[in-house]
């Protein structure tokens, strides 16, 4: 309540740097939307940001931090980081949904809205990641204000205004990113190598790679059947290993395939 909400592992309140910072919330909705048509018109390619949908599920999903700036009872900024729990993909958080009021851009909101997500996503994030379109300068100085670096250009990739336009790709180490890398050099084809180094650079991260010329996709002595997915065979599919969860099965509504970070907040014991 009042734009705090409940850590489930401690049942204490988050509380922010930033004091006009809270949660989304549900009476948020029509605000929310308001934010996207100042700066989008009608034409933002994700149409749950107008009817609702994405911010109840940015507050009944696990998958999604979603924070807005409120001050004097008007709701100025939003922004989000949507997390993938369990997967190779686990601790990887991808900035959002950032939008601020079209006239009131000289006040930082977009920085401090980033700053508070990460605030809030705490150990749940190692690497984070965004993008923006070419066109829209005003998300790219916000993202590098806040530490962020361009380590790609994705031509045609967003759909906007019945056409589709380029974006940048922007990303960043966050919390123990940087210390838990692996200590091996990282293989990469000769193709990308140019692109793999520009990526390590942007990150602070050694330049050095070990370039391999041939990569195959499969180990060619085995055979492979294909059949149709049934029960059975769905349950040997998820007791293959996905990152660093092996075997995610676990007593109680919990498993291993939620992610460490989401299990531990849940003081979940075997």
């Amino acid at each position: 309540t009042n734009g705090e909400r409940v850590l489930v592992s401690t049942g204490e309140c988050f509380k922010f740097s930033d004091p006009a910072v809270r949660f989304v919330e549900e009476r948020d909705i029509e605000a929310v939307a308001n934010l996207f048509r100042l700066n989008y018109s009608e034409t933002y390619p994700a149409p749950e940001v107008y009817d609702g949908r994405w911010v109840k599920r940015s507050i009944y999903g696990e998958e999604v931090i979603c924070l807005v700036i409120e001050e004097n009872g008007e709701v100025l900024a939003t922004g989000a980081v949507m997390l993938d729990y369990g997967d190779h993909n686990d601790q990887i958080g991808e900035l959002a949904r950032l939008v601020v009021h079209s006239e009131r851009t000289g006040a930082r909101l977009g920085s401090r809205i980033i700053n508070a997500l990460f605030e809030a996503a705490g150990e749940n994030v190692e690497f984070a990641f965004g993008r923006t379109r070419t066109a829209n300068t005003f998300s790219q100085e916000v993202m590098g204000r806040a530490g962020f670096a361009p380590v790609g250009f994705l031509p045609q990739y967003l759909p906007h205004s019945g056409t589709r336009e380029s974006a940048i790709f922007v990303e960043k180490l966050h919390g123990n990113g940087a210390a838990l890398r692996s200590d091996e050099l990282p293989q990469v084809i000769p193709e990308i190598a140019p692109l793999a180094k520009h990526v390590l650079a942007s990150m602070n991260l050694s330049r050095v790679l070990l370039v391999v010329n041939e990569c195959p996709a499969y180990d060619d002595g085995m055979s492979y059947a294909v059949q149709p997915l049934d029960r059975a065979s769905l349950a040997r599919l998820l007791r293959i290993e996905r990152g660093r969860l092996v075997e995610p099965l676990m007593f109680g509504s919990v498993s291993l395939e939620h992610g460490y970070y989401h299990i531990r907040r849940r003081n979940v014991a075997y």
